[in-house]
């Protein structure tokens, strides 16, 4: 791979003025402000995937995934765009991580860059590198020697809100010790992690945790976690027992199997059911039904319930599943 030696005395000449030209009537045309590196920017120069893509170390690569996700938070780039250079941002790592080890990894280099030619989904990358990895590991060569075996194991993912899909971004997922932190696209990558059993969870203030629970980790592993988060609502004020919410339609309500000589309602609240049983009030789950629980209860005939706002609903014989309001 070959550098060009930029041009001694500062004067432009032949192609410079040419790529100037071109530079201004685009400022011009388009209103961005455009500077000499290709980028566009509100202060800062967003990289090009072409920029990237010709990238020859870790340390560049990692300044132009801050520039363009800075961007991309600032609302200076499209959604769009922040993929495309991330995906570019993603191939080009694989290829610098082969590349610079040298030898017969320069050769593995290409082969990985030709094989990922009509990929475009930065998640499809990786199988690629691997079995390219796998494959080069077992020669020699490479620095005059047999390529060491991995003796870490890599943790990535993405962390999204259970209801939307969204990205859930600056959540810290923990592997055992080891944490990351989300980007703006909810993903993570835990590096370094030596062998053995972790508990995984992710948290973010404002959303119930997910627990993960414990996984074994061997050297060489590269281990998916994605989770999803329940957004939390904080409960609101107690505004009386069950019995006293549902007392309109109490002498309908029955238990699981349709018997009214005991009471059984569920709702459901922050990812998890809760159970009211009129034979151990103290002992249950749910002391009151609050606004936004799912409500599932069964009744003995059709009835009227009153609800909280002044309204009713109109229950029929058996199961009922509703919103309180």
């Amino acid at each position: 791979m070959t550098k060009t030696k930029e041009r001694e005395g500062g004067g432009i000449g032949g192609l410079g003025l040419i790529a100037g030209v071109i530079l201004l009537v685009y400022a011009l045309m388009s209103g961005k402000k455009v500077d000499g590196s290709g980028g566009e920017s509100g202060g800062s120069t967003v990289p090009t995937v072409a920029q990237i893509e010709a990238m020859t170390s870790t340390a560049q690569l990692e300044s132009a995934r801050a520039s363009f996700e800075s961007a991309y938070q600032a609302g200076t780039i499209t959604q769009a765009q922040y993929q495309s250079l991330y995906a570019a941002y993603v191939r080009r790592g694989y290829w610098v991580d082969l590349y610079t080890r040298g030898g017969t990894w320069v050769q593995a280099a290409a082969d990985y860059w030709n094989q990922t030619a009509g990929i475009t989904d930065s998640g499809g990358y990786y199988p690629v590198y691997s079995a390219i990895y796998d494959k080069y590991s077992q020669s020699t060569g490479g620095g005059g020697g047999t390529t060491p075996q991995p003796t870490t194991a890599t943790v990535t993912g993405f962390v999204r809100e259970v209801n939307t899909y969204l990205p859930v971004v600056n959540a810290t997922v923990r592997v055992g010790t080891y944490t990351a932190t989300t980007g703006i696209d909810g993903g993570f990558e835990i590096t370094g992690i030596l062998p053995g059993t972790y508990a995984f969870s992710a948290t973010k203030a404002g959303y119930n945790d997910d627990i993960g629970g414990n996984r074994a980790l061997n050297a060489g592993d590269s281990v998916l976690y994605s989770p999803y988060l329940f957004p939390h609502t904080e409960p609101e004020p107690y505004t009386g027992d069950v019995q006293t919410q549902l007392a309109s339609i109490w002498s309908h309500l029955t238990d699981n199997e349709g018997s009214t000589a005991r009471k059984l309602v569920w709702a459901y609240r922050n990812g998890v059911w809760l159970l009211y049983d009129s034979a151990a009030p103290q002992a249950s789950d749910l002391a009151a039904i609050l606004s936004g629980d799912r409500v599932s209860l069964r009744v003995d005939a059709g009835c009227t319930l009153a609800l909280p706002n002044g309204q009713t609903m109109g229950l029929q014989q058996g199961w009922n599943t509703f919103w309180w309001p």
